[in-house]
């Protein structure tokens, strides 16, 4: 059964997220471990009349990790590249250079039966679409962002000469780049200008972690993570990034606020284009920023989602506890 629902979200990938025409050459992007699902998006992309061409790779072993070059490659000489890998190619050299190349890139991380059939598939992106660009205009226009929360985030950043992004679910120009179905709006703050502490009380959907016993708590200087507070999962974030060697894991990436009406809670189990969607939470990036609009490439990139945010964007509240006040303009 679970099949037949998840083949509902397959042809929304196809039809509405990456609008795949007869005759398009498309490259599906997967690991072993991500096979059945990618075969699933696959035949319903042959059955849209695309020129299908796959990838299989061995999985990386932490998002952000360059694919395969002959991989690579491939990814630039496709108009329309999905990537249903288990860990993220989202902020790799690879999907910049197909962006590049007029690819239209569709990230499809930790793809999974059951996200394919949840309601998060469910979702009229292009209903959606407005907000999530009136969200990326206002950081475009933006100087200064803070986050507050009951739980204790106090966090603030510039994003002085940054641009937006409305990452849609849509793909339909060339160049364009999105995930599926985590309809959010991001920013790369400036470098060095992130402090304070942010709280991710919900998932950190990455690093084989999901749901969180406990919050972690990331401690922020001058644009990077100084210290991380809380139990077994702060633990082993500190231990991979001990790990990686590399100074720019700690450089706060991202910004990003959910906004798929379909998706009521991050919950930890669907993976990251769940949660990250989740309507009204935020969450972080740590790593690379190249991708985003920032300058730093790190060996890795991962997210950290928090619930009932307060944010502010030059004094004034788009989000109140969770709650989103902005409306196509309005601001509450």
């Amino acid at each position: 059964m679970i099949h037949i629902h998840a083949a509902r979200g397959a042809r929304t990938i196809i039809e509405k997220c990456a609008f795949v025409k007869e005759g398009e050459s498309v490259f599906v992007v997967t690991d072993f471990e991500s096979f059945p699902e990618a075969a699933l998006i696959a035949e319903t992309a042959v059955a849209a009349g695309a020129n299908l061409t796959m990838g299989v790779m061995s999985m990386r072993e932490l998002d952000g990790q360059e694919p395969e070059k002959t991989v690579a490659s491939a990814m630039k000489e496709a108009a329309v590249v999905l990537m249903a890998v288990r860990k993220s190619l989202a902020h790799t050299n690879a999907s910049k250079a197909a962006l590049a190349s007029g690819a239209r890139v569709l990230s499809l991380t930790a793809i999974s039966m059951d996200l394919l059939a949840s309601s998060a598939f469910k979702a009229d992106f292009k209903k959606a679409a407005p907000l999530c660009e009136k969200f990326a205009e206002i950081f475009t226009n933006g100087d200064l962002l803070t986050i507050t929360s009951k739980e204790g985030t106090n966090f603030t950043t510039s994003l002085k000469g940054r641009k937006g992004n409305a990452h849609k679910c849509l793909v339909e120009k060339a160049g364009q780049f999105s995930a599926a179905p985590n309809i959010e709006a991001s920013f790369s703050p400036v470098e060095n200008t992130s402090s304070g502490v942010f709280v991710a009380d919900a998932s950190i959907p990455y690093l084989g972690i999901g749901a969180l016993s406990s919050p972690v708590t990331f401690v922020i200087k001058d644009g990077a993570v100084v210290e991380v507070r809380g139990g077994r999962e702060a633990e082993k974030i500190k231990r991979i990034w001990q790990e990686q060697n590399d100074p720019n894991v700690y450089n706060i990436a991202q910004v990003s606020v959910g906004l798929n009406p379909e998706v009521p809670e991050a919950i930890g189990t669907l993976g990251c284009n769940y949660d990250e969607g989740a309507f009204g939470t935020m969450h972080i990036g740590i790593g690379t920023s190249t991708n985003l609009g920032g300058t730093i490439k790190a060996s890795t990139h991962f997210d950290a989602v928090m619930r009932h945010p307060t944010l502010m964007v030059d004094g004034e509240t788009l989000i109140r506890d969770g709650m989103v006040l902005l409306k196509y303009g309005t601001v509450g």
